[in-house]
């Protein structure tokens, strides 16, 4: 056999192929053989020979392709040409910083690997761009610098079907991960973090569907730890935790925005809020979402709102009004703790509508609230139809429990059962403000019907100059009614007849 030329046979050994060849004698002169004229054999029943250079070619690095990686020379060239060699896995090398200029394409279908290497790019620089089932894997990227003004992304999906694991992106004006316009539909985005972004930990754009996202971590992610653009539906987002949004630069931990419909959140963790203020929301559902399930939520050191159903949106006004019910929501196992802001907006769960687009039919249960002002409050009197059950407050609710609408009608439709701490004055407001006349107030001695399917308290007012007041012949606490704190039980459709001497009583209802 021609010693230049000859081929040998690679040998099998375990689980992998093993090349079987001795080293010649150091007295002997050692001749290269090509690895295209090497043959290689994998273990297992049915395999057949290739070339050692087929299998080496099957995952290259981007050092192959001469990137330095010290941090300083600039690696571009190398990273595009591994990833344009036609291997399916191209990797980033452990103990050192791959830094380029210009941002790099992933391929269809292929995967970048990290083996305990970083990718680092100057600020405005998106560091990915995944095409089409493309993967990226187990790295580190650095954006440089956080600069809300001036942006770059670390992963952009531009493709569908792509996959993001063990991924952390840090330090970039815009997102640590988003999608591109349209959207991004079947991505994985499994064990990721972001870290000091200028805008979200992860930003999915309008129509992004069927995206799955597990176990994400995003701190200090200004505008919001996660969103989902308008019309976003059918994604499951499960096992996140999220601290450090800003409400210095509005928006919100978590966010479902307009529209975004059949969307799972489960096992999802809102701390704190950044230094800046407190007066964004830890968790927002926007203008006419539908049919979204969240469960086991905790919420903690929230600031002035904890759940915002807001069913207005004056962000995007270039889509047009969206004139349909944010309905049919389901929320459970929910605990959402405070700070003890006392300020008027400071509300565990605050349910906003404008006719047209109202808050309505949304089923609220197995909820713990403490250290708001309010527990839950109808910021506009116009939600309707809402069921609560399996309610506890805490003791660190400051006026009411529960403040919500101001038609009596309203609330006729929904139900409220086994809510414990609501059997106190400022419990449940529901009919009208504060001190304000009953719309239907009868004249005097004029039976009335309790309108509600649970028991409520009436509570009755001397502020309008009314004395003599009594329910059904009896004194209505006679003491104290002329200071606003005379009070009566009444059962579900109870009939009354109410009387007074003079003026007509200020009046209002409460539930137990």
């Amino acid at each position: 056999m021609d010693a230049d030329r000859r081929k040998m046979l690679i040998g099998v050994s375990g689980a992998t192929g093993a090349l079987l060849a001795a080293h010649p004698p150091a007295a002997q002169s050692q001749t290269t053989i090509s690895a295209e004229e090497v043959s290689f054999l994998q273990a297992g029943m049915g395999a057949v020979p290739r070339t050692v250079q087929a299998k080496l070619r099957e995952t290259v690095s981007i050092r192959d392709f001469g990137a330095v990686m010290d941090g300083v020379t600039d690696d571009y060239a190398a990273i595009a040409a591994a990833l344009a060699s036609g291997a399916r896995r191209v990797t980033v090398p452990g103990l050192g910083t791959a830094y380029y200029t210009r941002t790099v394409n992933v391929p269809p279908g292929v995967e970048l690997i990290g083996e305990g290497g970083t990718l680092r790019v100057p600020q405005r620089i998106n560091a990915l761009n995944l095409l089409d089932e493309a993967t990226v894997s187990d790295l580190t990227i650095d954006g440089t610098q956080v600069d809300d003004a001036i942006g770059g992304s670390g992963v952009i999906l531009l493709g569908d079907g792509c996959t993001v694991r063990n991924v952390t992106s840090k330090n970039f004006g815009y997102h640590g991960f988003a999608s591109g316009p349209g959207g991004a539909d079947r991505a994985v985005i499994l064990g990721c973090r972001a870290f000091n972004c200028g805008h979200r930990g992860i930003n999915l754009s309008e129509g992004s569907c069927y995206n799955r996202i597990t176990n994400f971590e995003a701190r200090n992610c200004r505008r919001a730890g996660l969103i989902l653009g308008y019309l976003s539906n059918f994604n499951v987002i499960q096992g996140l935790y999220i601290d450090g949004h800003s409400a210095s630069v509005g928006g919100a931990g978590l966010w479902a925005h307009m529209n975004s419909d059949y969307n799972i959140f489960d096992d999802i963790v809102i701390g704190p809020q950044d230094t800046t203020g407190n007066k964004c929301p830890a968790l927002l559902l926007g203008a006419g979402c539908v049919g979204n399930s969240f469960s086991r939520i905790k919420i903690f050191a929230a600031g002035l709102r904890g759940i915002l159903l807001w069913n207005q949106d004056v962000d995007h006004p270039e889509l047009g009004t969206f004139n349909t019910p944010l309905a049919g929501n389901r929320f459970s196992d929910i605990s959402i703790i405070g700070t003890d802001v006392i300020e008027d907006l400071s509300s565990g769960i605050v349910m906003n509508s404008d006719e047209g687009q109202v808050v309505q039919n949304n089923i609220f249960d197995r909820v713990y609230i403490d250290r708001f002002k309010d527990g839950v409050l109808d910021q506009d009197g116009l939600t309707n139809g809402i069921e609560f059950s399996n309610f506890r407050f805490g003791a660190g609710i400051a006026n009411r429990r529960m403040r919500v609408g101001n038609l009596a009608n309203r609330y006729r439709t929904g139900r409220r059962f086994n809510c414990a701490g609501l059997t106190g004055m400022g419990s449940l407001a529901l009919a009208t403000a504060e001190y304000e006349a009953h719309p239907a107030v009868p004249a005097s001695n004029v039976e009335l019907v309790q309108p509600y399917p649970f028991p409520v308290m009436i509570f009755l007012s001397g502020l309008a100059g009314s004395t003599g007041v009594k329910i059904d012949g009896v004194n209505v606490n006679s003491v104290l009614h002329d200071l606003g704190n005379g009070t009566y039980t009444l059962l579900p459709q109870q009939t009354i007849t109410l009387t007074y001497s003079s003026g007509t009583p200020a009046w209002r209802w409460f539930g137990l």
